[in-house]
This record gives C-alpha cells, structure tokens and sequence, in this order.
C-alpha cells in the first residue's frame, strides 16, 4: 500500500541470490546514515525533500567505491 501511495515501483530480490539483497540492504543503510540517522525532520514532506536531494548527490556527485 505504501508503495503504490509513494508512486514506487516495488521490486524483490531473485531467489537464492543473497549478494543482491546485501548491496540493497548497504545503500539503504548509506541512505538512513547520511538522514535520519543525523537529522531531525518536522514532517514527511522535509524529509521527502531531503532525501530527494541525497538522492541527486549519491547518484550523481558520489564517488562509489568501483570507480576509485
């Protein structure tokens, strides 16, 4: 239900393949640790705005670690 308000297209991982859950799991932890592990929101919608522009910078500012 969630998924469907939020306008996100929920996908699962393919059996038997543990690698691709823990690279889900590792950017979902990079996401939590650079917002609500560190910042205080007053509302959904800051949040939502905050995480849009994390979003920007990990995708396209970031240095990932296959590319060093």
């Amino acid at each position: 239900m969630a998924c469907i308000e939020g306008h996100i297209d929920h996908r699962l991982t393919a059996p038997a393949t543990p690698k691709t859950n823990g690279m889900v799991e590792r950017v979902n932890g990079t996401i939590k640790d650079a917002t609500i592990k560190v910042l205080t929101y007053k509302d959904e919608a800051e949040l939502k705005a905050d995480l849009d522009k994390f979003l920007v910078y990990y995708n396209l500012n970031r240095r990932h670690g296959s590319l060093k």
